[in-house]
């Protein structure tokens, strides 16, 4: 068992790298777990909270800094959260695996609906995992092209009509989610006459998505708008050289007013780059079947250049996070300055980048040195800050017979991996 000093060290730890202040802005006020102290302080010592929290705390202070004490630990604990639970059909092995984060979030929204919205609202500590899960939920929808697990009504029992922006953002966001899992259907069906009617109206539908969403961004008050600033590589620390080195590297650093505005732009960049990937190979399937009326091909070359910007974008955001931290820290820190839920964070849009650039073609563009800067942002997440399934986040380029994001997978699992 590990010392009560050493148990105190993990806990701070802990603490710091997941559990952030409230964001105050006119769009919206969230803290990032910050009620995690207050639920612990409230729970009794032998309570599943207790044990869950030292699970957590083990397993992230385990990854973090290479400790196997810690993991070991963290089993423990796992396993004995778990049993309170009653739910033995999570104690599998293959639920620590890395890459297996999409397993977590459908569990998670199995437990948000079985606590119910109307009891959700009323704890300011479980609204806030619940909204911070739905942005999980949501996300798994982008990539996989599954229909999103919570409907749109208990979305809107969030109370989010009373935050326009954000509400709208939101909408978009769960339009965006349904459109792609019946965009997915679509495509994998699309061989009679009618088949290709229906991508017609899901092309046309999408192009609406996304001139709606643009008009969205330009509406946004000043206090929801990031600044842009160009990159100095001389002024960044010794630590932060690997990611500013090769063939490319971002051009620009962005300072948001909160951290919940910095991943309200990566949501948005990241949902209309998926829409425009899809628009794009759509695209071509129109063509391959010499389609009579195509209505994606006038917009072929903004297509195009709104997927580099996006992805250009979503990097630049990714680095600011640690170009930020740099500014508030002493150098030899070093990587140790920057939380966890920031790695995680920038892990959260990372798939759609490496997809997006493995499987896009783009007229002469040389997309290979956006990759390989990709790569090594995966690997400094995996060296620097623990996160091992950064090295797992991006499947082969082309999965099953559509290359766009993980939507050419199955839904379900192998029964070998079951």
């Amino acid at each position: 068992m590990q010392s009560t000093s050493s148990d105190t060290q993990i806990f701070r730890r802990f603490l710091f790298d997941w559990t952030t202040p409230a964001d105050a802005s006119e769009v919206y006020s969230l803290s990032w777990f910050a009620h995690l102290p207050n639920i612990y302080a409230k729970a009794s010592v032998d309570s599943l909270v207790h044990r869950s929290f030292k699970a957590l705390a083990n397993a992230s202070y385990g990854q973090r800094f290479n400790s196997s004490e810690a993991l070991t630990n963290a089993n423990k604990w796992y396993g004995k959260a778990i049993q309170m639970l009653k739910a033995q059909g999570l104690i599998m092995e293959s639920m620590a695996l890395e890459g297996s984060w999409v397993s977590h979030t459908s569990g998670g929204a199995a437990l948000l609906s079985i606590r119910g919205q109307d009891k959700i609202m009323k704890s300011p500590e479980e609204f806030e995992v619940s909204a911070v899960s739905f942005q999980q939920m949501i996300y798994s929808s982008f990539l996989t092209g599954v229909a999103p697990s919570v409907s749109w009504s208990s979305v809107n029992e969030l109370g989010l009509p009373d935050l326009p922006y954000f509400y709208e953002h939101t909408e978009h966001m769960y339009q965006a989610a349904c459109l792609f899992a019946e965009w997915r259907t679509a495509l994998l069906n699309n061989e009679s006459d009618d088949d290709l009617k229906h991508l017609f109206n899901i092309a046309n539908r999408a192009l609406a998505l996304d001139k709606r969403y643009e008009e969205w961004a330009h509406r946004l008050p000043p206090s929801s708008v990031y600044t842009p600033k160009s990159l100095s590589i001389e002024s960044q620390p010794e630590w932060l050289q690997p990611l500013l080195n090769g063939p490319w590297k971002p051009l620009n650093t962005h300072t948001y007013p909160s951290l919940m505005i910095q991943v309200l732009w990566r949501f948005y960049w990241m949902v209309r780059a998926i829409l425009n990937q899809a628009l794009l190979f759509t695209n071509g399937i129109f063509g391959q079947r010499q389609a009579k009326a195509n209505p994606i091909f006038p917009h072929r070359a903004n297509i195009e250049s709104n997927i580099l910007s996006f992805t250009d974008l979503l990097c630049e955001s990714c680095l600011s996070t640690l170009v930020n931290v740099t500014k508030r820290v002493p150098d030899h820190m070093g990587a140790e300055a920057v939380p966890s839920l920031w790695g995680y964070l920038i892990l959260q849009v990372l798939p759609t980048i490496g997809l997006c650039l493995e499987q896009v073609v783009l007229p002469d563009i040389d997309l290979s040195g956006r990759r390989e800067w990709a790569a090594k942002l995966r690997h400094f997440l995996r060296v620097n800050l623990g996160i091992a399934k950064g090295a797992t986040a991006i499947p082969p380029s082309h999965v099953g017979k559509i290359p766009i994001q993980t939507w050419g997978l199955p839904h379900k699992l192998p029964d070998s991996a079951k």
